[in-house]
């Protein structure tokens, strides 16, 4: 039980002291979590869900960096690029899927 506190306690201070940080961690999870339904029903919907999310997470830390530039770090750099990698291979699959390109 006090895994569950300590855990429960770091997720409401992370949100306390950076939310739009939790608020992009807790879009990847929906993303993840999206993408594997995706893989697993092969619906649709779920693949939209993903993509929605990406460029969600994409568009806030663009903007978050436009409005308070700060020192660029790696971390931020490989996020962006994976993620990005990610949607166009997904877009491209999805494409090839549908015989369009």
């Amino acid at each position: 039980m006090r895994t569950i506190q300590f855990w429960w306690r770091t997720i409401i201070n992370s949100s306390h002291e950076n939310p739009p940080r939790f608020v992009e961690f807790m879009m990847i999870i929906f993303a993840t979590i999206s993408l594997i339904i995706w893989i697993i029903k092969d619906d649709w919907p779920y693949l939209v869900l993903f993509l929605g999310y990406l460029v969600g997470i994409n568009a806030s830390i663009w903007v978050q960096g436009a409005i308070a530039p700060m020192p660029p770090s790696w971390w931020l750099r490989t996020n962006l690029m994976l993620l990005l990698a990610i949607l166009l291979f997904i877009v491209c699959v999805a494409l090839i899927g549908l015989q369009i390109l």
